[in-house]
């Protein structure tokens, strides 16, 4: 029994020896830990120590490029598009930059939810995003195709309208157009307007029926139920129609007297051809017109249409100059007396015949304008009309992807 009790001291002794080493390791270590923390903590990352105003710039840098627009739900398929709010979670002080600097939050394009319960969510999104714009010009795209969410974009609008002073470009591309409210503010900042419908009505977008836009100068129109808008057309320089039949587009060309840049997109649900003969459109101040087709759509005789002295680009289909092109695009030309203005001419959905000739050739072109520099075509299959890139022209022709 003594010879155990005295093992025990003799094994105290030795605990006690190994703690106080142990325990002098643990405050060495505590100091060591100290003095890295400490460096930590002195240390700033060389990005955080730029002034705030260089941070600003380099976030809106690194923002979609306008139009493209930020999607306020992050649900863009595209992996490294960044969008203000995740600037946000990076850390403190990029969270107050971005917070603080309005061009960040100026545009933003809405998309209709998947789910109902996100609503008032993206409603209260939405209400953040406008109110760190402060008072910057906003760009907004509001994009519901499904005609199921009208409430949505009811409650939407609302929080838009307070903003509409300083709404610089709206795209909205709905279902129909009943689900926007009346807009009877002035709208004193707009530039650009796009609309467009999936719904084939003859509902007019009131929206629109007295609203003042002075500045507005660029106009979108897709579906011939958004051509029921009242917009100030004498005052617009460019405009483009699309999936609109020319019985529809051609009325208000003649009200757009100060037209520079004009893009007609012609189609219908069903196969038609059109021969224009009962329209005279003069427009003094266009620059460049852009006349594109469907796979089916068929006009001939448009270029008779048109009085436009100052045109210096020039994009057709060659089966809208008809049966002679030649014929048809100096006319043209001369009825313009535009013979010295015309600088590009570029003739798609040229047939590419099985000997590999066209029936016209590049030749032929720049003898109807001789005052073409930059002549380009596009060539479709003579079976199918596949677009065919290939070189099959005895001219060598070939395809540069010219709009």
């Amino acid at each position: 029994m003594l010879i155990s009790l005295a093992s025990d001291r003799t094994r105290i002794v030795e605990i006690r020896s190994q703690i106080s080493e142990l325990e002098s390791l643990l405050a060495a270590l505590r100091d060591e830990q100290a003095t890295a923390q400490q460096r930590l903590d002195s240390y700033i990352y060389p990005i955080l120590t730029l002034p705030n105003e260089i941070t600003a710039e380099i976030f809106l840098h690194f923002l979609p490029n306008y139009p493209r627009l930020p999607d306020i739900d992050h649900s863009s398929r595209i992996h490294d598009a960044v969008f203000p709010t995740r600037l946000t979670h990076v850390c403190r002080k990029w969270r107050e930059v971005a917070i603080t600097t309005p061009s960040l939050w100026k545009g933003l394009a809405i998309f209709e939810p998947p789910l109902l319960s996100k609503f008032e969510g993206r409603l209260a999104l939405i209400e953040t995003w406008l109110g760190r714009s402060g008072c910057c010009p906003l760009s907004i795209d509001i994009i519901a195709i499904t005609g199921r969410h009208h409430d949505i974009v009811k409650k939407t609008f609302s929080l838009i309208i307070p903003h509409l002073a300083r709404l610089e470009r709206l795209k909205l591309i709905l279902d129909d157009f009943r689900s926007v409210p009346h807009i009877s503010l002035p709208m004193a900042t707009l530039r650009t307007l796009e609309l467009g419908t999936l719904r084939e009505n003859d509902e007019r977008p009131a929206a629109f029926a007295s609203c003042d836009m002075p500045r507005l100068r660029e106009v979108v129109l897709n579906c011939p139920s958004s051509l029921n808008v009242d917009l100030p057309w004498a005052q617009l320089t460019s405009l483009s129609l699309g999936c609109i039949e020319p019985d529809l587009s051609f009325p208000i060309l003649q009200k757009t007297l100060n037209l520079v840049s004009c893009v007609l997109n012609f189609g219908s649900d069903e196969y038609e051809q059109y021969t224009i003969t009962d329209y005279h459109i003069k427009l003094p101040c266009l620059t460049s017109l852009i006349v594109r087709r469907d796979d089916r759509e068929m006009v001939t005789g448009i270029l008779t249409a048109f009085v436009v002295p100052h045109l210096r680009r020039l994009e057709i289909p060659e089966p809208f100059l008809g049966s002679d092109p030649i014929a048809s695009l100096k006319g043209f030309v001369s009825e313009s007396s535009c013979n010295c203005a015309l600088k590009e001419l570029v003739i798609t959905n040229r047939k590419v015949w099985p000997t590999g000739c066209c029936p016209v050739t590049e030749e032929d072109y720049r003898a109807a304008c001789p005052s073409v520099v930059d002549f380009s075509s596009e060539f479709i299959s003579h079976d199918d009309g596949v677009s065919d890139t290939s070189d099959n022209s005895e001219d060598d022709w070939e395809d540069d992807g010219s709009e």
